[in-house]
Parts: C-alpha cells; structure tokens; sequence
C-alpha cells in the first residue's frame, strides 16, 4: 500500500480476479452465466482481468455489464455468449416465394415514385411484369382499394400521377 507524507494509507480504488481464473470460467462456462471479474469504486483498467475481459469482448465471446453493490461502489461482470458463427458458414438460401402479380406492379410504382420518373402507363408496366394492359389496370385498382396507392388520373394526353407514401411521380405530357 501506497503512503503519503502525513496522510493515512491509500487503499486502490479497484479490485480485479485473478485472470487465469477468468480463462479458466471462460473454458467451463454455460451459455448465461455470470462472472463478476472485478469491483470497487473505480473501474480497474491496469488489471490483467479487466485487459482479458475487453479482449474476450472484442473477441465475440462475453458481453460486458457493470451494477451497483449493496455494499457501495460497483461491480463489473461478464456473462458468456453462445460461440460466434465462423466466417467460413455458409448462409441458408430461404425458397424463393412467388412475387404475386400485385406486388409486381406496386414495386415498378414505387420504384418510379423514389426515382421521380414519370407514372409509367398500363402498357408499359404490363411489358415489365408480362401482363396486359387491362390486367395492370385491374391489379391497380386493387391496390386503390386496399389504399396502398393514389391515382391521380389528369385527362387524355396527359400522365397519371402516382402517389405512395407521400411521395409522387411528376405529371406531364404523354
């Protein structure tokens, strides 16, 4: 213990295990539990416990979490993580669900909504999704009614314009 010249003996302000205790929990340890690697009322940052801690955090191993103590000060712990997934997996290909007819044309609206391109017309959506013109013109009346779109028709000669979450497609000539 440290001493100042006419003071009383400085305690340190933080504790820390030992870390070969921490390797060794760290080893045995179940998935959700705990371990108190280190309290008082400073965090102990110069600690080889604390150090390894950081180190199995930044690692994927632990999460890191600090509480009060009945006793006064805090305590700072660990609880262990389920092993991280290796680089090398291989993600899952889900099956690919059929885009519905409906939904073809709704992502060429938004699509041209987001782009601020003009509303493309029956004709020139059906091209895109393979449907006719009075096709298109149905599965938008669809999605009027189940008030995922306004159509703003503006007359002959004229473009539509397409409003999807408040957005718009400019109007214009045909």
């Amino acid at each position: 213990m440290a001493r100042l010249a006419g003071s009383a003996v400085l305690r340190p302000d933080g504790h820390a295990i030992d870390v070969d205790d921490v390797e060794q929990w760290v080893a045995s340890a179940d998935v959700g539990a705990e371990l108190v690697y280190a309290w008082g009322s400073a965090p102990p940052r110069d600690r080889a416990a604390w150090t390894r801690a950081r180190s199995l955090f930044d690692e994927g191993e632990v999460r890191l979490h600090d509480r009060r103590r009945e006793s006064g000060g805090r305590e700072w712990y660990m609880v262990k993580r389920q092993a991280p997934v290796g680089l090398e997996a291989v993600p899952v290909e889900a099956d690919p669900v059929p885009e519905t007819e409906e939904a073809a044309v709704l992502r060429i609206l938004r699509r041209h909504v987001r782009m601020g391109m003009h509303c493309p017309t029956n004709a020139e959506i059906g091209r895109q999704v393979e449907l006719t013109a009075p096709q298109v013109a149905y599965r938008i009346r669809l999605l009027r009614a189940a008030r995922l779109i306004l159509m703003e028709e503006r007359g002959p000669g004229q473009r539509r314009i397409c409003t999807i979450g408040g957005r718009s497609t400019p109007g214009g000539a045909l």
